[in-house]
């Protein structure tokens, strides 16, 4: 299936206008798509609209999860499921996917045929999916910084810094290079959720990298070919998130007592 993608960058850096033009998925490498994959938060949208499973084969980033509707993310969820062939008694997931070529409705039943990752993603999805109000935190319970893990000593790991004057920051795990390093915006609390509106990124562009697993922007191919910019969006991403209780663990392998965490997305978050 041939489908084009095309990212406009508009950067403040410089006086010019960037555009990456995708003419052909299939004959595009996968590494090359996946490292722009997350500019417009796109990914989930890519897998429904254009029926590209290489997406699959990667965990989906809350960001890519958190903009689409609850219809959307069943379709999404069932996609991993039709790429193993399911034979589906809902006629509109069917029909849905009978438009893509790669579908063969063969079993009833893929859960065997499920790989680690599907069934990481079908978990993460059905976390928004499955979404329900949590009138129990405010705005002084979520400010401060947020990690997805504890602190390693090579990158930068994936993190959320909310601010007292309504301001939020996403970070990408930099192990993991993609053209988008931050996204910013404005959040509010709303009927149990956590609603933000993305209105930029920050955007590192270089040649695409050949090393799947990097700590470093030189790893890509190129070196330290690459420039910034930011794109700025004139309509703001409306995102929604699921918030938990708090949660107290131990770690032992830091001999960190009670470290506050929360549920935000699908990441138990530590509070730094």
């Amino acid at each position: 299936m041939k489908c084009k993608l095309i990212f406009m960058l508009f950067f403040f850096q410089i006086p010019t206008i960037y555009a990456k033009e995708i003419t052909d998925i299939e004959e595009t490498t996968n590494a090359y798509i996946r490292y722009y994959s997350n500019i417009g938060f796109s990914v989930g949208k890519i897998i429904i609209n254009n029926g590209y499973l290489p997406f699959l084969e990667d965990v989906i980033h809350d960001l890519d999860l958190a903009v689409l509707t609850k219809r959307e993310l069943r379709i999404l969820r069932n996609t991993i499921f039709a790429k193993h062939g399911m034979i589906f008694r809902s006629n509109d997931l069917t029909i849905h996917f009978s438009k893509f070529n790669w579908y063969r409705p063969l079993h009833n039943n893929v859960d065997e045929q499920l790989t680690y990752i599907d069934k990481i993603n079908i978990s993460n999805i059905q976390t928004f999916e499955n979404m329900k109000p949590n009138n129990n935190f405010n705005k002084s319970d979520l400010v401060g910084k947020w990690l997805g893990s504890y602190p390693v000593a090579s990158g930068y790991i994936n993190h959320i810094i909310i601010n007292n004057d309504n301001t939020i920051k996403f970070g990408y795990n930099e192990m993991h290079p993609k053209a988008a390093r931050y996204c910013k915006g404005k959040y509010r609390i709303e009927n149990g959720y956590l609603i933000v509106s993305i209105t930029e990124q920050d955007i590192c562009i270089g040649e695409y990298f050949h090393n799947g697993f990097s700590s470093v922007v030189d790893d890509m191919d190129g070196g330290n070919n690459y420039s910034m910019g930011k794109l700025e969006y004139e309509k703001p991403i409306k995102m929604v998130f699921p918030i938990s209780d708090l949660k107290e663990k131990y770690y032992d392998e830091y001999d960190i007592p009670n470290r506050i965490i929360r549920q935000i997305g699908t990441y138990d978050r530590i509070k730094m």
